[in-house]
């Protein structure tokens, strides 16, 4: 119907269903010639075109300071209502190029995340190039060193 239409995009809700076959939705949309927009960077990272909204990590980062609080005895009637402050831009350059469109360059300045995919790579496993803090191309990371613990 949204082709019959001739829409080029759509906006997909936060809403479980979609989020919970967002690979689906995007198959489809991609065959249908359809840029799709997602409130989590979960929808891109499995073939969308692009996300702006809230951080989830920094989320349940924030609510572990509130259950930190409550556990050293605080009132949660007292504690303050907080809503989210971390927002980011994911775009998905793959998805942009099957698509045929192309992303303006003040857009891609702006992502906190460009997923690129090295040539002949599989849509679902791309190499995700991260563009951050102006570091371009990212540095390589070093593995985690955890210590033994005692128990």
């Amino acid at each position: 119907m949204m082709k019959q239409r001739h829409s080029r995009g759509f906006v997909v809700l936060g809403k479980s269903l979609f989020t919970r076959n967002s690979r689906r939705v995007n198959e489809l949309a991609l065959r249908n010639g359809l840029a799709s927009m997602w409130p989590l960077r979960e929808g891109v990272d499995t073939g969308g075109l692009m996300s702006y909204g809230t951080n989830v990590v920094d989320l349940f980062r924030r609510a572990a300071t509130y259950v930190d609080k409550i556990l050293k005895g605080a009132d949660p009637a007292d504690l303050p209502m907080e809503q989210p402050t971390k927002f980011e831009l994911v775009i998905n350059l793959k998805t942009a190029k099957a698509l045929g469109l192309t992303i303006p360059q003040t857009l891609l300045q702006w992502a906190d995340q460009v997923i690129e995919c090295r040539p002949g790579a599989h849509l679902s496993w791309c190499a995700l190039a991260q563009r951050r803090c102006g570091r371009w191309p990212p540095r390589a990371r070093r593995p985690r060193r955890f210590a033994a613990s005692a128990f």
